[in-house]
């Protein structure tokens, strides 16, 4: 898994904002993911998960600890990392910025 930024992610800007996106779409999965573990969940909500998620962990009502365990391992925690690496990033880029602030003016 890695974070595959779109076309349109060219300025610094955009690819911040393309990560923190990424960052709470990754978070909403987790989610949906947890509650699946913890309660289950209906096959429409299984069918709205991703694909490769639905490849990976066949439908039962409940995620096993093993499914659990399997997508923390090699979805979450990977891309989480790769989404907070990319933030990093653009952060160190912002901090070159030629743009000046004020900050007596926000105080």
């Amino acid at each position: 898994m890695s974070l595959t930024l779109s076309a349109e992610c060219v300025t610094p800007a955009q690819r911040i904002e393309y990560a923190y996106k990424a960052q709470e779409e990754l978070r909403l999965l987790h989610n949906k993911m947890g509650k699946w573990y913890r309660e289950g969940i209906t096959k429409s909500e299984y069918a709205s998960l991703p694909e490769k998620i639905r490849a990976s962990l066949p439908y039962p009502n409940r995620l096993s600890k093993d499914g659990w365990d399997k997508f923390k391992t090699d979805v979450f925690e990977p891309l989480s990392m790769e989404i907070g690496t990319e933030i990093c990033t653009v952060r160190e880029l912002f901090k070159t910025s030629e743009m000046s602030v004020n900050l007596e003016a926000m105080l």
